[in-house]
Formats: C-alpha cells, sequence, structure tokens
C-alpha cells in the first residue's frame, strides 16, 4: 500500500513538474526544448532537465525528490506532440516508463506547457 502511495505521489509530481516546462516557440524550436528536456531526465540528468524549465530551483527539487521516492527509479521519457497553442506558447506530450526496483514497470503520458523566452 505505502509503494502504491508513493507511486501514485511521484505520478502527480511529475505531471506538475512537466507543466513547468519552458520552451521556445512552436514547431522545431519548441519540440528540440522538450527533446533536450527529455534526454536530459532520461539520462538521470535530473538538475539538467531542471534548468529545461522556468523555475529551475524548484523543478530540481521535484524530480530529484520523485526519483528518490521511486526508490532511484529510471525513467525513459518520449516526446509524443507539441503543437502550437497561441503567438508565444506550445503544448506537448511526454510519454513517461518508469523502472522501479522491486515495483517493476509503469507508464503514463502527461501534457506540458511550453512558453516562448
Amino acid at each position: 500500500m505505502i509503494a502504491l502511495l508513493v507511486l501514485l505521489a511521484a505520478v502527480a509530481l511529475a505531471g506538475g513538474v512537466a507543466y513547468l516546462l519552458l520552451g521556445r516557440e512552436e514547431g522545431p524550436a519548441a519540440r528540440d526544448a522538450l527533446d533536450a528536456f527529455a534526454a536530459s531526465w532520461t539520462r538521470g540528468d535530473d538538475r539538467g532537465a531542471a534548468a529545461d524549465t522556468t523555475q529551475p530551483a524548484v523543478a530540481a527539487k521535484a524530480l530529484v525528490a520523485n526519483r528518490k521516492g521511486l526508490d532511484r527509479a529510471k525513467v525513459r521519457a518520449t516526446v509524443t506532440s507539441v503543437t502550437k497553442a497561441g503567438d508565444d506558447a506550445a503544448r506537448g506530450a511526454l510519454r513517461l516508463a518508469w523502472q522501479v526496483p522491486e515495483f517493476g514497470r509503469f507508464a503514463y503520458t502527461t501534457r506540458v506547457t511550453l512558453h516562448r523566452d
């Protein structure tokens, strides 16, 4: 039961952190920004991924706590879409697949918002 609660908390936390994601604009630049975030997070570079957000310090704390709370789980973050959402924003989706020690694999899709910097 505790593992499930930790797992559910991690899912909610990941969605909240993804909302902070900072992009450049729609199209290839926004896709590149989201790809860079996903690549850093997949490599286990939580602080590097956090640097690509609007609030790096907040995001770093959340991403590090998220992974630590999942017993240093590995995540594979894959960008599944990026679409324009106004002049200075885009929306995207990430497919997150976690491999959690002694629990196994779980995956879900989360939405992200990107803003031109």
